[in-house]
């Protein structure tokens, strides 16, 4: 991890210190491991990395500190539903055979 970070930062991809600005965040709907969201570390880029497990999360804060400290990943425990969400999206449910198929349906 640390290596990635100074990878991207040795090739004038990000800074150190360097803000995250709209212009170069990417939004990680579904972070689930975090690969996708590590590509774009690698390339320089902020990530803001929204997952409904609260387990995944915790996996994200132990894997992925040294980004997290530098303010280029941020990771939200949240869940993204309709505005006009109804009784059908008030329960998560976690897969039994793979994390990845997480759903609110069951």
């Amino acid at each position: 991890e640390l290596g990635a970070l100074n990878y991207s930062q040795a090739h004038g991809w990000m800074q150190y210190g360097t803000a995250c600005s709209p212009a170069n965040t990417i939004f990680d709907f579904g972070f689930y491991d975090g690969a996708d969201g590590q590509a774009y570390l690698d390339g320089g880029f902020c990530v803001i990395g929204v997952e409904a497990d609260p387990v995944l999360v915790q996996q994200a804060v132990n894997n992925f500190a040294v980004w997290m400290a530098t303010g280029q990943l941020r990771v939200a425990n949240v869940a993204i539903s309709p505005s006009s969400a109804n009784s059908q999206w008030t329960t998560f449910y976690t897969s039994k055979c793979t994390r990845e198929w997480n759903s609110f349906y069951k």
